[in-house]
């Protein structure tokens, strides 16, 4: 579990995952140098809980959430690994649905639909079927298992349509080996999740599965990393990514002109100049 400053937060995701239908072996928590009480918070809620965390302290804050990622996927011991963040929940069954939808074909990783709720915990949307909608992608209105390159060729060329990590449960291998392709993970502010999906995904071969029903919940927060990255960042890392997608499947000119729409729509939105060309990138 990925912390910082989430006290509030604390005890319902901790009740979410002491709630798993599915054993845990071991939950790792992950702080970030927190300077409120959630240390204090996790320790009382566990206790009354009656189960154990295994706390992973950083003496200064690391800046970087990517930072943490593969902090918590080096030290933790079971064969598949959950990424969830503080601010988030999870139905009692999201693990067992997702490890039994994963089959023995080489998972690489699963993800379930979200629904999404703010700061105070009142629903946004019931889940992302209309952002799947919006983006022109349909496949994701039922269950599907894919192979993963298919799967980041039709999901993740354009935008990233996984909208948050704690809905994901990756095979943990296959992770350590797509960290480690990413040395610069830690640079990137808003599309590392992003980038890490893809290299994980070119990377290796296996089958990544979907569940539509939204067992995640994703909390949305007015002032988070998007709202205070520079717009000239976030459309940066964008055209980044494309061009890493572009280079990774040699993409033809429609799907190009497509990337071309998204980023003159985003720049349009924020109010940016448009990017740089970006240059060609040999590995993904």
């Amino acid at each position: 579990m990925l912390n910082y400053n989430y006290a509030r937060y604390l005890p319902e995701r901790l009740e979410s995952i002491f709630a798993q239908s599915y054993p845990v072996l071991e939950i790792l928590l992950l702080d970030d140098a927190s300077t409120d009480d959630s240390l204090a918070v996790a320790r009382a809620a566990a206790a009354q809980a009656g189960r154990e965390l295994r706390y992973i302290l950083s003496e200064k804050n690391s800046g970087s959430v990517f930072a943490q990622w593969r902090r918590a996927a080096m030290a933790a011991r079971g064969e598949y690994i959950w990424l969830c963040e503080a601010d988030d929940s999870a139905a009692p069954e999201f693990l067992s649905h997702l490890l039994d939808s994963m089959g023995a074909e080489q998972p690489l990783l699963a993800f379930t639909d979200s629904r999404a709720v703010n700061a105070d915990g009142a629903q946004v949307m019931p889940s992302y079927q209309s952002y799947y909608f919006a983006s022109g992608v349909k496949t994701l209105a039922a269950s599907k298992t894919w192979a993963s390159d298919e799967f980041a060729r039709q999901i993740l060329t354009v935008r990233n349509l996984i909208p948050n990590v704690s809905a994901v449960l990756w095979r943990r291998d296959a992770l350590l080996a797509a960290l480690q392709s990413v040395p610069d993970l830690e640079s990137w502010r808003l599309a590392g999740d992003w980038r890490l999906y893809l290299a994980l995904l070119c990377g290796q071969p296996g089958t990544v599965t979907y569940i539509a029903e939204p067992l995640n919940t994703h909390r949305r927060h007015a002032g988070g990393v998007t709202a205070r990255l520079d717009a000239a960042a976030h459309v940066a890392e964008i055209a980044r990514m494309h061009a890493i997608a572009a280079q990774a499947f040699a993409l033809p000119p429609t799907v190009r002109a497509v990337q071309a729409e998204y980023v003159a729509s985003i720049t349009t939105q924020l109010g940016a100049e448009p990017p740089p060309p970006v240059a060609r990138r040999r590995k993904v």
